[in-house]
């Protein structure tokens, strides 16, 4: 019998989940992924999955680990490394090594408690209760406790703060986060969300002691395993290791220094001569020089990372549908598959159910027709093409995602009569108006789940719908998908949202890219993130 699991305990749903695992009715990382979602104990899943292994706790070496030593890591330019305010993978890399979660999503995307020791939910995944960790201390000698979690998520959540949190959590309330205990949380949720542990693992959504004053740079207060010791802008940030850390033996280094670079060229080059050990976030054109590199290993895992060229919905000429569809039957998906991500990635047809998901089903791929193109603009009262202002970001003559997925789009756009006047900008002017800006490219990172996904860019009226595209219809079925749990009615539900993205949606999302992280041969207990995290609490150096 189908059941729904809104209609009864999530307890009952969990052992209906192991049963079809144990079947053979679902495969052993769906199995995992909501059984731990939905509060099942770590220790139990061991039990029933044995071969549960934690990201951070995975090494590619036969060998012990060994302490010591100062790993050296390079990465983008930050927006900002204020953690109420990041927006980019590269601010968050700098905040984490201090500042933890209360969960953290594996490269297998399975949501594991951290600072939290377990959750469990009601049976409509409205209130949710979360247990914290015992004996966890803040870099300032403070303990950590239930407090500190309710200040952090409240301050997040005020409107003052205006932090990125809120284009996240969007559907809670700051009053509606309860202190139950030292160590218990609530959350009252405004609607049922199944995946809201997993949503407290984005990246933006990290712990900070009550009453923190602001400025990282000079109170750079968390649990973390590393004490930030000095941080220049633009140039480079350096840590030391945190000898309280409460994950013991980790850390295993005695410190980290991450250098800011300003191009892909400078990091490959660092990272061959050896004067780098980490590439944090590896450009797919950069893959087949660094895989012919001596002492360079190349790791890699599916994601959901893509590249939106995306149009305003609430002003000519996106208003008109006719036009977005147009425009989407003007590229060339596995072209752009082939020039941007070198091949290294999954086709996209105009919306974000990227493979990875468990909720994924293929609806097709549109493919290149410059007749019905012309057909549509025609029709839409442009029989003679268009001109616009393409924005993104990236100076000048880059080479990067952006304008490579910029300059491909523009020439493939030229036989249908659309002319696009290049407009780049660098990183800091574009995010200050990326969601107001007519047509643009922008790169999305992947989230731990599909839901949040959806909400942060295609809900109405979210902050970071940067295409101003409203679907009441849309949002109806986002409503659903957020307090569903059975699989099957997901992926149901997915199949309705990836239709009508593909034929009403705001954007051409042409694929998937592979997330890459490059390392020297010697750098163990670093992995590819999915979600590009940059987790470095396991790593460690061994002689090269």
């Amino acid at each position: 019998m189908e059941r729904s699991g809104n209609d009864f305990p999530l307890a009952e749903y969990i052992r209906d989940l192991r049963n079809q695992y144990e079947t053979g009715q679902i495969p052993r990382h769906e199995f995992l992924r909501w059984a731990a979602m939905l509060g099942a104990s770590l220790p139990l899943l061991k039990l029933w999955a044995p071969d549960l292994a934690l990201a951070a706790s995975r090494t590619d070496a036969p060998m012990a680990p060994q302490r010591g030593g100062t790993l050296r890591v390079t990465c983008g330019q930050p927006t900002t490394v204020e953690p109420q305010h990041l927006t980019d993978v590269n601010g968050a890399a700098t905040v984490h090594p201090v500042c933890e979660q209360l969960v953290r999503v594996g490269t297998d995307m399975v949501p594991r408690p951290h600072l939290a020791e377990s959750w469990s939910a009601s049976a409509d995944a409205k209130t949710w209760t979360f247990k914290l960790r015992k004996g966890v201390t803040f870099n300032n000698g403070a303990p950590f406790t239930a407090d500190d979690v309710v200040w952090t998520m409240k301050y997040l959540l005020d409107p003052k703060t205006a932090s990125t949190t809120r284009t996240t959590i969007t559907y809670l309330s700051a009053p509606n986060i309860e202190k139950v205990d030292d160590h218990t949380v609530r959350f009252h949720l405004d609607r049922s969300v199944a995946v809201f542990p997993a949503d407290l693992s984005n990246y933006m959504i990290v712990i900070l002691p009550k009453n923190w004053p602001g400025d990282f740079r000079t109170n750079p207060i968390g649990t973390g395993p590393y004490l930030l010791k000095e941080l220049v802008t633009g140039d480079h940030a350096t840590y030391a290791r945190n000898p309280n850390y409460w994950r013991k033996p980790l850390p295993y280094l005695d410190g980290l220094r991450i250098t800011y670079v300003k191009s892909g060229m400078a990091e490959i080059a660092q990272l061959i001569s050896g004067q780098s050990d980490v590439q944090l976030f590896t450009d797919p054109t950069q893959i087949r020089t660094l895989s012919r590199a001596a002492k360079v290993k190349v790791l890699t895992a599916s994601s959901a990372v893509y590249y939106e060229v995306y149009g305003r919905a609430d002003q000519k000429p996106f208003s008109d549908n006719r036009v977005r569809e147009a425009f989407k039957y003007m590229v060339n998906r596995q072209q752009l598959v082939k020039i941007v991500y070198s091949n290294y990635g999954d086709l996209g047809n105009d919306h974000v159910v990227a493979p990875v998901y468990p909720e994924f089903t293929s609806n097709g791929v549109r493919q290149q027709d410059y007749a019905k193109a012309k057909a549509l603009l025609a029709a839409a009262g442009y029989p003679n093409g268009l001109q616009l202002d393409f924005y993104g970001m990236g100076a000048s003559g880059s080479v990067g995602e952006e304008m490579l997925t910029a300059v491909a789009v523009q020439q493939m756009f030229a036989p249908a009569g659309v002319k696009l006047r290049m407009r780049p900008e660098p990183i800091s002017t574009f995010y200050n108006h990326w969601t107001d800006v007519p047509f643009a490219v922008v790169n999305w990172v992947g989230r731990p789940t599909v839901n949040a996904m959806l909400n942060l860019a295609y809900r109405s009226n979210v902050p970071w719908n940067a295409a101003h595209w409203s679907d009441p219809t849309f949002d109806t079925w986002l409503d659903e998908l957020d307090a569903t749990v059975d699989m099957a009615k997901r992926k149901a539900l997915c199949r309705k949202i990836e239709d009508r993205m593909t034929h009403q949606g705001p954007a051409i999302i042409y694929g998937f890219q592979n997330a890459f992280r490059a390392v020297r041969s010697n750098v163990h207990g670093v992995v590819a993130s999915p979600i590009s995290h940059a987790d470095l609490d396991a790593a460690w150096l061994s002689p090269m």
